[in-house]
């Protein structure tokens, strides 16, 4: 898939499924696995950073193939204080056990 675009009513869409997990399981861990040929315009960048989209989430943990992506989020993140943690990883496997021990 190439230059797919990300539209913004499936930032909602994913919005729904968190508050709908959430009510029936609590507080969710939110894994995201990113693919070449993805494109995130300012709109849906501006979407995302809006804290009711994670109100439910207790964690997010991001797979990211570009090392300077991953270093960039993290660095981010440590500096920003996010109410939610969040952190890159290489690896899907890795992302898990982040997510694992933040579960309990």
């Amino acid at each position: 898939m190439e230059n797919y675009p990300v539209h913004p009513k499936e930032i909602k869409a994913l919005q729904t499924a968190i508050q709908n997990f959430a009510q029936k399981n609590g507080p969710v861990l939110l894994l995201i696995e990113t693919f070449d040929g993805i494109v995130v315009g300012p709109e849906i960048q501006k979407k995302l950073q809006n804290k009711e989209v994670y109100e439910d989430v207790k964690a997010v943990a991001v797979q990211l193939k570009s090392t300077t992506h991953r270093i960039s989020l993290n660095l981010s993140s440590q500096f920003n204080k996010n109410r939610i943690p969040i952190r890159a990883f290489a690896s899907k496997e890795n992302a898990i056990k982040w997510l694992k021990k933040k579960q309990s």
